[in-house]
């Protein structure tokens, strides 16, 4: 049987070292497998498929999924990560109206979109990813480049 524990991180991503380096969300990927097959069964509804995660991937309304799944309780986290892994997949093909999902319906009160909104949390991502990249490209200096160059300054500053 195939390794059934993995890790991601808070941000949703999968860390290379598991979670040696990051605080991590375990799951178990046969969990989501239980999802999909739920959803298979018991339709698409985002409401249902929550609830079913909510309490524990139990539904005993639904035949063959009434008996107690988990020997313990899911995290919240576990619940959200859940939910990001089982709808990343985009919208499934079955649930798919193309007249309909590109009708988009007004807000009945407006919503006022801060300035900063997501174009600044854009510009912010941007700028931080760019000085990771600055300071990962820069060349490495061995320990005795430093130190030549620090006997170097000292040289200068007592010439003068």
């Amino acid at each position: 049987m195939a390794k059934d524990v993995d890790y991601y991180s808070y941000e949703l991503d999968k860390p290379m070292l598991g979670k040696i380096l990051k605080d991590t969300v375990g799951m178990r990927p046969s969990w989501l497998w239980r999802i999909r097959r739920y959803a298979g069964t018991g339709g698409m509804g985002l409401k249902k498929i929550y609830q079913f995660i909510d309490r524990g991937l139990i539904d005993r309304r639904t035949e063959g999924f009434g008996d107690r799944a988990l020997d313990g309780e899911l995290s919240p986290a576990q619940k959200w990560l859940l939910m990001h892994l089982f709808l990343k997949d985009g919208v499934p093909e079955f649930i798919r109206n193309k007249e309909e999902d590109e009708d988009i319906p007004e807000l009945v009160e407006a919503e006022e979109i801060p300035k900063s909104g997501i174009s600044g949390m854009v510009g912010t991502a941007t700028g931080v990813a760019s000085g990771v990249v600055g300071a990962a490209t820069k060349p490495v200096r061995s320990l005795t480049d430093m130190m030549s160059s620090k006997d170097a300054d000292e040289e200068v500053q007592d010439g003068e």
